[in-house]
């Protein structure tokens, strides 16, 4: 652990810490103490550190060696009645447990997937009852990715058009720049299928109507995550700009706007903040750029 530095061993600690202060409250049988409002608050506090903890790299090791017993209580205090103190922050920090519960089952992979996809569909069904309309949403660009992640791109396309529409359903209210960061997800998700796909880029040049139009769908929902962000600049670094403009440099590429592509690939790799925290993407970038400027001379 002392390799792993600061960040990865705070998250240890908070991750151990959790597991004993809540462990006593997570036990409780809902069947005796039908008020289950305790152990459901002691989870979801537990969850949330997991997921902290698995979105740290280096972390999944940790948490693959004690998330049985996590994944236990999950079933007997998640799965038990709902008390008539039951409030709806409380229902609200349980969706969030249920996803934090799946986003650590995928990240583990194997033989892990079903269980986490059962999770997220269960964390959906949660966030549905409340009316949340966004976070089903992206719920189910969750479900999206996973499904890209094992190769299924059928599914992972449908995922992701149906996460768009359920996004587009939440367009008024809400935090602003949480809307942006779930289309910019969904839109980046999107532009990968093609990029994954050996076919993809054939299917777009083709014209065949269902892959450009996902490809199309992908651009505007960068672009509407764009228009949100730079109305917040202030709030928003610029390398996250910079990273909408690299993805939607891709997208102009997939449906053959060439100019287009060029322009957005060329703003991104001006940002330098985007380019020394996105290294790998930088050379594809600069590769990329380099063979369409090599393209127009050879014109």
């Amino acid at each position: 652990m002392s390799q792993a530095g600061p960040p990865l061993q705070n998250a240890a600690l908070r991750y151990e810490q959790a597991i004993r202060i809540f462990r006593p409250a997570c036990s409780v049988d809902p069947s005796v103490h039908p008020d289950t409002s305790t152990p459901r608050c002691a989870l979801s506090f537990l969850l949330a550190a997991m997921c902290h903890s698995a979105r740290l790299m280096g972390m999944v090791p940790f948490v693959a060696a004690h998330g049985s017993w996590a994944w236990q209580a999950s079933e007997v205090c998640i799965g038990g009645p709902a008390g008539a103190s039951m409030n709806l922050q409380l229902l609200r920090a349980e969706a969030k447990a249920w996803r934090s519960v799946a986003y650590v089952r995928t990240m583990i992979g194997d033989g892990m997937i079903p269980a986490g996809i059962d999770a997220y569909l269960k964390a959906s069904a949660m966030y549905k009852s409340l009316g949340m309309v966004r976070e089903v949403g992206i719920c189910v660009a969750d479900m999206g990715r996973v499904r890209l992640a094992e190769g299924n791109i059928p599914q992972a396309a449908s995922l992701l058009s149906n996460a768009s529409r359920l996004l587009k359903m939440d367009v008024v209210g809400g935090d602003k720049l949480e809307a942006g960061a779930a289309l910019q997800y969904v839109g980046e998700l999107k532009v990968q299928i093609h990029l994954q796909n050996p076919d993809g880029w054939e299917k777009c040049k083709s014209g065949h109507d269902e892959d450009v139009d996902l490809v199309q769908t992908a651009i505007e929902d960068l672009e509407a995550a764009q228009e949100i962000f730079v109305a917040k600049s202030d709030a928003i670094p610029s390398k996250v700009l910079s990273g909408i403009r690299w993805s939607m440099g891709q997208a102009q590429l997939l449906v053959g706007s060439i100019d287009k592509a060029k322009e957005l690939i060329r703003q991104a790799l001006v940002d330098e903040s985007w380019k020394a925290e996105n290294q790998h993407e930088t050379q594809q970038a600069e590769a990329l750029l380099g063979r369409l400027t090599g393209n127009d001379k050879k014109k």
